[in-house]
């Protein structure tokens, strides 16, 4: 498996599908951060599988797996 990159110091590739790390700001307390699949467009934008609360943000990317074929 990778390892977490930083959004604010690498940004994903735009139209890649990748694996985000989505952490609440705090507004609500007892959230906990979670995991999903995501592709960023070319504003910036990100669109995850889920839907999630706008009190969600990704903070950290790292590329899909994908199988060895050999």
């Amino acid at each position: 498996m990778g390892k977490w990159i930083d959004i604010s110091v690498i940004p994903p590739p735009v139209f890649d599908t990748i694996i985000v790390r989505m952490e609440p700001d705090g507004s609500i307390p007892g959230l906990l951060p979670e995991v999903d699949v995501a592709e960023i467009d070319i504003d910036g934008d990100y669109f995850t599988f889920n839907d999630w609360a706008a009190c969600y943000k990704p903070t950290h990317w790292m590329p899909m797996p994908y199988p060895d074929l050999d």
